[in-house]
């Protein structure tokens, strides 16, 4: 028999401006239709999808723990199986149609029997009533007491549904792209005991997951998509399970940001107390899911000209300290204001993100070399205009440290110097990869940004001309000579912050250019290599570091398509 109460039906629905006003977050408690509902057809080019890594990723970003949940009784999505996978074109509305007209109408058909209106506000653990609704009721639904209890509980139903999957494959270069996304349904009872299954949300998004067969090794790194990582996990694969796996944790990922941006789902509580510095104490915590750096914005409410109530934002704060409030529910979470104002009793309500920046720089880099006796250039080159993009992941969750990031960007220069005559063919320009850590430290609204990173520097040559084929002797075609060095390098930066996701940032690096690691000359399907101990002369003197000072922006993502960083999520603690 199940132990839950017919009395708390669908209380948890109750609106959010109640919730506002209250100042505190009422757990819902949510349904799924499927693990995952595929078109008929979606799937292209993969022979197998797995469910069991989709139901994985879906229990990881979307079954949170700010829910209670369940699973929708079996006999009810039968009727919803046969219509969808007959329809034609499919859209989220046309989706949710579907939801209401089968599983809408099941849910208002049972929930509305005068039976179970009759038993609202009774014990299901009724012996007479259960044994009555088994045998006749239950019979005819084909539902158990048990599975009465959690569909009249639950105040959400959602579907996470996949429109589109395509894999393709081009010189062993795997992608896989979904397509798809999710549809809620809110299941409102009215006082006299009618059922109205209410559409909240159709969100879309997408995912993008790649791997290679036969991936180059850069500076004596190969990637390995024999396995994927999750947190401490190391799931094997193959490299078409790697793309596959890739894609979904992107898409599972952002699903997640757009169910948390749900107004009725967003955290939500009051200020219990201010303290110096723009400190102040909010009662979420562990219990709630929520980490150290996540964002709230402070709302108050204000009444308009026609005497109606409305709420406005007032500041934006971040989680500094949180609470392990799983077993004391008194303890309280510290938060920090960036920007407006924090009163005592003043609401503050989620702002939902991934974690991940992602940055914009441009600026002028002096101090490299490109000696003229390469013959380049007509003179030795120290300058470069160089433009750079990078992603920064907050650790702030997993080692408990706030504003501290993991840092990748990749650079592209464009080198300042008079090309040779002869080199009218030609196309010189540097690139870079680079990783490591950074902090930011805030006064309001500014930050300082200190780093520091290590990775590569490349100087690629591209032309086209006459080279000597083993096969066919002497043939036109392209050419690429690439020569690659370590680098290592410290920055500052100083941030401004224009709301709570863009930010603008201007500072300056010193990167320290090491002697090249060798050259690769490449032509046609042929390439030869020369180590750093081959290199002589103009050679030894290349140097693709230097200082550079750039400006550019900032911005804190809701959604990306690709799957960064991805593995670190499950280590989130603090």
């Amino acid at each position: 028999m199940c132990k839950k109460l017919v009395l708390i039906l669908l209380l948890l629905a109750m609106c959010l401006t109640l919730f506002a006003q209250e100042g505190k977050y009422q757990r819902k408690s949510i349904s799924t239709v499927e693990s995952v509902w595929i078109k008929k057809g979606a799937l292209k080019g993969i022979d197998q999808f797995d469910y069991a890594f989709f139901d994985k990723m879906v229990k990881f970003y979307i079954q949170i723990d700010r829910f209670d949940y369940n699973q929708l009784p079996e006999p009810l999505l039968k009727d919803f199986r046969a219509q969808a996978n007959s329809a034609g074109a499919l859209t989220p509305q046309a989706l949710a149609d579907i939801m209401n007209q089968t599983i809408g109408t099941k849910i208002k058909e049972i929930l509305e029997d005068p039976a179970i209106q009759e038993q609202r506000g009774k014990d299901l653990k009724d012996q007479s009533w259960g044994a009555t609704f088994a045998g006749s009721k239950g019979k005819s639904m084909g539902l158990t007491v048990e599975e009465l209890a959690k569909l009249m509980n639950s105040a959400y139903v959602y579907l996470p549904y996949i429109s589109s999957m395509e894999m393709t494959e081009k010189e062993g270069k795997i992608s896989v792209m979904i397509n798809g996304g999710i549809v809620w349904y809110q299941v409102k009872v009215a006082p006299d005991g009618k059922v109205n299954m209410e559409l909240r949300v159709a969100s879309t998004t997408m995912g993008i997951g790649s791997s290679d067969r036969n991936p180059k090794q850069v500076m004596g790194i190969k990637a390995d998509y024999s396995h994927f990582d999750f947190g401490t996990e190391s799931l094997p694969t193959t490299v078409e399970q790697y793309a596959q796996y890739d894609a979904v944790q992107a898409w599972a990922k952002n699903l997640g940001v757009k169910t948390k941006e749900i107004e009725e789902f967003k955290l939500s509580a009051q200020i219990a107390d201010t303290r110096g510095g723009g400190e102040f104490g909010v009662g979420l915590g562990f219990k709630e899911g929520v980490h150290l750096d996540d964002g709230f914005f402070i709302l108050e409410n204000y009444e308009t000209s026609d005497g109606k109530l409305k709420t406005k934002k007032v500041g934006f704060a971040r989680i500094t300290k949180t609470a392990d409030n799983r077993e004391n529910t008194a303890e309280l979470s510290t938060a920090k204001l960036f920007y407006g104002k924090a009163n005592e009793g003043s609401v503050i309500s989620e702002h939902p993100r991934l974690g991940i920046d992602v940055n914009f720089k441009a600026g002028l880099q002096t101090g490299m070399m490109i000696p003229k006796e390469l013959y380049i250039y007509k003179e030795d080159v120290t300058d470069q205009v160089a433009f750079n993009m990078g992603f920064a992941y907050n650790l702030a969750p997993i080692i408990g440290v706030s504003q501290t990031f993991l840092d990748i960007e990749l650079g592209f220069g464009a080198p300042i110097g008079t090309e040779l005559e002869t080199n009218d063919n030609m196309s010189c320009y540097t690139l870079s990869a680079y990783g490591g850590l950074s902090r930011k430290f805030w006064f309001g609204r500014n930050a300082l940004h200190a780093n520091v990173m290590g990775g590569y520097d490349r100087l690629a040559l591209d032309w086209t001309g006459i080279y000597y084929d083993p096969s066919n002797g002497y043939v036109t075609g392209d050419q690429v000579l690439t020569v690659n060095a370590w680098g290592l390098k410290l920055g500052c930066d100083y941030s401004l912050m224009i709301n709570q996701d863009l930010k603008f940032t201007a500072g300056a690096d010193y990167k320290l250019g090491m002697m090249p690691t060798g050259v690769t000359y490449e032509y046609g399907d042929y390439s030869e290599d020369w180590a750093a101990a081959d290199l002589d002369g103009p050679w030894e003197d290349l140097r693709l570091g230097g200082l550079m000072l750039r400006a550019g922006f900032s911005y804190s993502l809701g959604e990306l398509p690709v799957n960064l960083f991805g593995w670190l999520d499950p280590l989130k603690r603090y």
